[in-house]
């Protein structure tokens, strides 16, 4: 499966709320290696189909991977360092630093423990299948248009 990833920095938007969307993408079999990685913008992670546990070293403290489906919010400032990478599949959000208080007013501290549901998993497989792209000729929508239609619901 491929992966694929949409920087909508530079793109104009119908909307931009709650908060400026910098980037989405899809990474299906994703297994990435973090070496002390300090992340420098908001990554809201949706990952699932865990294939083996994970174990990680995330602001000094060792981590391990539950295994479980989950939505969570990785901040700026924290640093990651893999120890035993895991692979897995993953929706991802990306939001500018500067949004991370506002994030915590409305109450986005953590997302963990957040089930995926039947319907989460509908919402799932249609931000998916809007990141393919379009395999035959013809108009298609624009880049930006999945973000511009997931946030305008």
């Amino acid at each position: 499966m491929e992966k694929h990833t949409y920087n909508l920095e530079k793109l104009k938007r119908l909307l931009n709320f709650p908060f400026r969307l910098k980037e989405i993408g899809w990474m299906p079999e994703h297994v990435y290696i973090h070496r002390q990685t300090l992340i420098n913008r908001i990554f809201v992670c949706l990952t699932f189909n865990f294939k083996a546990g994970g174990i990680s070293e995330v602001n000094g403290r060792l981590v391990h991977s539950s295994g479980k489906d989950r939505l969570g919010i990785i901040w700026p400032g924290t640093v990651l360092q893999t120890i035993q990478a895991r692979e897995h599949d993953e929706i991802f959000f990306t939001y500018d630093a500067s949004c991370a208080e506002a994030f915590r007013n409305l109450g986005l501290n953590s997302m963990d423990g957040i089930r995926i549901t039947k319907s989460v998993e509908n919402i799932i497989e249609e931000i998916r299948l809007e990141l393919k792209p379009p395999r035959h000729g013809g108009p298609s929508r624009p880049v930006g248009d999945p973000a511009v239609y997931r946030a305008s619901d």
